[in-house]
């Protein structure tokens, strides 16, 4: 994921990027989680808009996700799991409306 984000950081503009917050670690990048990933996304794409996926409800977790990158929103993985199809339906449509 890093290096395609590098590849659109110097090619084009990304509109939407959907963050699970959970990736696991990469310890050549030096990279962490999700979190992590959050704000080298908006270090090399500014403008573009993070959703995060997660199914941490901690409000300090959260809190410092808002803090880190400044992200669109966030998904409740629990919420995807039980209304599947309705969340993914409205998922695509938001990234539509955008």
């Amino acid at each position: 994921a890093y290096y395609k984000l590098q590849e659109y950081a110097q090619s084009q503009n990304l509109e939407l990027v959907i963050l699970d917050i959970s990736l696991p670690e990469d310890q050549d990048l030096k990279i962490q989680s999700g979190e992590d990933l959050g704000i080298i996304i908006r270090k090399l794409l500014p403008s573009t808009r993070i959703l995060v996926c997660t199914s941490f409800t901690d409000s300090f977790r959260l809190r410092h996700i808002l803090n880190a990158f400044d992200p669109l929103g966030f998904i409740n993985k629990q919420d995807i799991g039980f209304l599947q199809s309705t969340m993914f339906y409205q998922v695509s449509y938001i990234i539509v409306k955008l």
